[in-house]
Order: C-alpha cells, then structure tokens, then sequence
C-alpha cells in the first residue's frame, strides 16, 4: 500500500521532469522553474514571475494539482530537494528529518508557565521544518521567524509557510551578518519576498570590520568547496 505522502512527492518529481523534458534544462534549474511556477499560480507573490514557455505552463496548469500540499504538515519540497541531489554537502548543508525536528522541539519548548506569544527564531531554517515543528506545539501562540543563506532553499521555506498556512517571516541573508532581532525592519522590508534585496541593503548588526571578518569566511569555505571538487 502506497502511504499518503508519497504521491505529492511523484507528483512533484514527474512534474520535474516534464520541466526538464519540455525547457530543455537540468533537473536542478527544473526545480527552480517548479518553485516559481508555483508561486506564479498561487497569487501568494506578487512579485513572482513564471519562465516557463506557453506550451509547459498549459500542460502543467492541467497535470499539476497544488491541493494535493496545502494543509499538509509536511516538507515535500524539501524532500524533493533531497531526492535530486541537490544538497550542497560541501558546505555543510544536510535538511533534519521531520521526525528528528519533531523530537528537538518537544524538548525545547515548555509550554508551561509561559507567557505567549513566543517568539521562535531559526538562523538556519533551511526548509523551514524547525519552525513547522514549533508550530505543532505553539500554534498561533508562536511568531516564527527563521533566515537562510542559499537563496534557492529560502524559496522552499517561504513556499513551505504559504502551504503550511503558517504565518512565518523568512529572511534570505547570513545569519551573522544581519539584524534577526523581532523588531528589525529587515522582517517587514524583505522577508518573505520572492526576489529579496542583497545583503548590504539589509540592516546589519556588525561593525565594518567584522563585515568584513564574515565575508572573508564566507570567501574562504567557498574556496575551500571548490578545492574539495578537485579530489
């Protein structure tokens, strides 16, 4: 017997390919292709645009069910992620099973002799599944936040929170570079935009010198990324 979660995740799988096989690009850029399609027929992005050609978005406005997401608990998009191989290990970037982010937030939060709303924040968010997990004790007595560095994932986290029907502000900067205090502007300037500014326009919470101490690292464990290639 197939489990439930499984035909969203074909669903989506198939509907790659059909990208790939219809645009002519790999699975990974398909993938970016899906996203944006997605936010494109959703009306949740005002700013979103499809690049897809007139004969693929017919095809895909008959084949592709979106219902099949919306109000489901789950990271599909994420797991699709994974199942492409697009995880960018090189640099540490590895999702939590749902199960283990389930596990880590019982742990975490004690809803016991609190005083609401609770604010969650994860600089890392990934897909968003640490907050969706907050979400499953917290409810509406949480407001979420969370930042991501890889600009591609941010777009699953903040299509995870449109799915999910969750109200989540996610931020596509580095966690050490920028303000991720609730009161920042940043939140309400760029969080949650389709197509969000450059680091610099962001509020920031370091000195120029430790600016520039981050980016530096950054420069560096790209470097390092791409000298692992060659072995």
């Amino acid at each position: 017997m197939i489990q439930k979660d499984i035909v969203p995740i074909k669903n989506l799988l198939s509907t790659v390919e059909l990208i790939s096989r219809k645009e002519g690009h790999h699975k990974s850029k398909s993938f970016e292709m899906l996203l944006d399609f997605i936010a494109f027929i959703s009306n949740f992005q005002v700013d979103a645009t499809s690049p897809l050609k007139p004969t693929t978005l017919e095809e895909l406005n008959k084949t592709f069910d979106k219902s099949l997401f919306m109000m489901q608990r789950e990271d599909f998009l994420g797991r699709v992620y994974e199942e492409l191989g697009m995880g960018d290990f090189k640099k540490g970037q590895y999702f939590t099973p749902m199960t283990i982010c389930d596990m880590m937030a019982q742990m975490t939060i004690d809803c016991e002799n609190k005083t609401y709303p609770v604010t969650v924040l994860d600089p890392c968010v990934g897909s968003g599944r640490m907050l969706l997990s907050a979400y499953k004790i917290l409810g509406f007595k949480g407001l979420y936040f969370g930042c991501e560095i890889d600009r591609l994932v941010y777009k699953i986290a903040v299509m995870n929170s449109y799915f999910w029907q969750i109200p989540m502000l996610i931020l596509n900067a580095n966690a050490l570079y920028v303000n991720l205090s609730p009161g920042s502007k940043n939140w309400t300037q760029a969080g949650n935009t389709w197509e969000p500014p450059s680091w610099d326009s962001l509020e920031s919470i370091t000195s120029e010198e430790q600016k520039e101490m981050v980016m530096t690292t950054i420069q560096q464990n790209q470097k390092f990324g791409e000298q692992m290639t060659l072995f």
